[in-house]
């Protein structure tokens, strides 16, 4: 076998395709979260290779690394059409190629892509960051809320795109980077420290919470966070009659859903708890009683609105 850095082009990509073998069927997902990082120039070269075999007869036959090359199509399509590049065969990437045998290929195949995944917790435990998990849960989801998808149902983001929020970022100021990302190492340490049961939110919500909050009203972001976590003093204030007080109205919803949840043995999504955390908040801050917290029929993206 023989390994070395090519371009990967699309008329390459399309060629590779055609005499594909490699065993199971694409994610859309994953050729989707590939191209996004494609187009968008955070494809890093990875020295896991795409592999070929059929050296014996000159015919490659692609046998992994089908998800990259139908990315390459999928990105290059995106940018010409975009305009941002003057035909799709003008892109290309680079990857580590392995060339083989036949024989020398199958006798590698049966161990292949068979170890654990490395996740994007376990490269942040590489780099000595705290609360390794919990700061990547964090990088996720405001990712998501950067890119008004706070639902996640309709786009997640790569790995790179999580890590980017976590990161100094090129290009930009060092020091306002370095208080930006203080912030949600901060926010990953307060959900660590969340020490609240079921059926209140769990430790990402939690942490999530406190960081975006943070940009609005850290002391009011502390009383809320702490009322959540404990219900304690709700029922002292005058401002609120006790059955409409956000708060209590948030924390018996969040039970309810919680224990009919574990009846129907299913759980409650975590958008879910997000929403009715951030509706209450809003109704708190501005004083509003209420008689209980609704869900939108389907929630979507568009239900969400910066919190004031």
């Amino acid at each position: 076998m023989r390994s070395q850095w090519e371009d990967i082009t699309p008329a390459s990509a399309r060629e590779a395709l055609k005499t594909e073998n490699c065993g199971r069927p694409p994610s859309l997902a994953v050729v989707e979260r590939y191209a996004r990082d494609m187009e968008s120039g955070r494809w890093k070269r990875n020295p896991e290779p795409v592999v070929f075999d059929g050296e014996e007869t000159g015919i490659p036959v692609l046998r992994d690394g089908k998800q990259r090359h139908l990315a390459v199509l999928l990105a290059a399509q995106r940018l010409a059409e975009r305009g941002e590049i003057a035909h799709a065969d003008d892109f290309s990437v680079r990857v580590w190629v392995t060339r083989g045998t036949t024989a020398e290929i199958e006798e590698a195949f049966p161990v292949m892509n068979t170890g654990k995944s490395r996740t994007g917790k376990d490269y942040l435990s590489t780099q000595g960051r705290e609360n390794s998990t919990l700061l990547y849960a964090m990088g996720r989801r405001i990712a998501l809320w950067e890119r008004g998808k706070a639902t996640g149902n309709s786009w997640k983001p790569t790995r790179l795109e999580a890590l980017e929020v976590l990161e100094p970022q090129p290009g930009r100021n060092p020091a306002a980077e370095a208080v930006r990302i203080e912030l949600v190492e901060q926010a990953a340490g307060y959900a660590a420290a969340w020490s609240a049961k079921p059926p209140l939110p769990p430790a990402t919500i939690a942490g999530f919470l406190w960081w975006l909050l943070s940009q609005v009203d850290m002391e009011a972001r502390d009383v809320f966070l702490e009322y959540l976590r404990t219900g304690g003093g709700l029922t002292d204030q005058d401002r609120f009659a006790r059955d409409h007080h956000p708060l209590i109205v948030l924390r018996n919803r969040l039970h309810g859903d919680y224990y009919e949840a574990r009846r129907r043995g299913t759980t409650v999504k975590q958008e879910t708890m997000l929403f009715l955390c951030l509706r209450a908040w809003e109704a708190w801050r501005k004083g509003q009683g209420m008689k209980k917290l609704q869900m939108p029929v389907d929630l979507s993206d568009g239900h969400f609105r910066q919190p004031r």
